[in-house]
């Protein structure tokens, strides 16, 4: 099971997260990994992916953590951007509130919210706020 793109989906087609974003629909909704930043928009998520080890109680090896990490980043240039962010973070949360859910290709059977980290690039113009989740998963 591919968590990123989970997660990625999850956001994308969430009308709350599209509307923040200033998006019409899932498909020009701004999330990406962190590789496919887009510096044209104002409003952005971006997620990146660390796999840790395997679970010790699973003999397949097929059981492991990680961490994830949601960027939610404004330019400096929006109306009340750490309002907006707030407002983002705050969606973000009662999304990745997973707990098993299953697919075909493996199990998630949490996503938990570690830590959160506020930024404030004055030079590049902008405000960062990063969201940090440990997650179990299987993947068949």
């Amino acid at each position: 099971m591919n968590i990123t793109s989970t997660i990625i989906n999850i956001l994308r087609n969430d009308t709350s997260i599209q509307s923040f974003l200033g998006a019409t629909s899932s498909t020009d909704c701004p999330v990406f990994t962190s590789f496919n930043n887009d510096s044209s928009v104002n409003k952005q998520i971006n997620i990146t992916l660390e796999y840790g080890e395997t679970i010790p109680f699973d003999s397949s090896g097929k059981t492991h953590d990680g961490t994830v990490r949601i960027f939610v980043v404004v330019k400096d240039n929006v109306d009340e951007p750490i309002k907006t962010i707030n407002n983002i973070a705050k969606r973000i949360l009662e999304l990745i509130d997973i707990k098993a859910l299953t697919s075909p290709e493996g199990t998630i059977y949490w996503v938990q919210k570690k830590d959160s980290d506020f930024t404030h690039y004055e030079a590049l113009r902008l405000y960062e706020l990063m969201l940090t989740f440990r997650f179990v998963i299987t993947e068949n």
